[in-house]
């Protein structure tokens, strides 16, 4: 091979100023795919699972019915599902038009992409946050009201 020729298998990178093989490349993409299609999936599921679910119990001849829209944390974990299954939806189709484009090795685009993913990751954590805290919140509620029965039954 001479000198000025480059490899059919190879892609100079301009930016990084290093080789990267097609497959390389191929195989990124296909990683970026499946981890948004995998999280666009999952948070889909977990809005099914909270949309449909509900519990019923009677307490003292009263119904009480417990839905994920009865408490403002659960809602905000809700929405901010909605929001990053819409984003990852998106994320996934822009990485295929970064794909097909040929502009893929962009680092600019790539930069907005991690951008994107952070914000998104910080609301995934923050609704999930705030589930936990309804739930460490109820744990230690129940916890407090059995030791307090406990002691109203011992003393009498």
């Amino acid at each position: 091979m001479a000198p000025g020729e480059k490899a059919s298998s190879m892609v100079q990178a301009k930016s990084l100023g290093v080789a990267v093989s097609n497959t390389t490349k191929r195989g990124f993409f296909m990683a970026q795919s499946l981890i948004r299609f995998f999280a666009t999936v999952f948070t889909l599921a977990a809005i099914c699972v909270m949309a449909t679910s509900s519990q019923t119990i009677v307490l003292f001849g009263f119904t009480i019915k417990a839905h994920y829209s009865n408490s403002s944390s659960m809602r905000f974990l809700f929405v901010s599902d909605a929001i990053v299954s819409a984003s990852s939806l998106l994320s996934l189709i822009f990485v295929y038009h970064l794909r097909r484009s040929g502009s893929g090795s962009s680092t600019k685009n790539f930069f907005f992409l991690f951008l994107h993913d952070m914000v998104i990751m910080v609301l995934a954590i923050s609704g999930c946050a705030a589930a936990t805290a309804v739930g460490y919140i109820d744990f230690f509620w129940n916890k407090i009201n059995f030791v307090h029965y406990i002691i109203r039954t011992t003393l009498v």
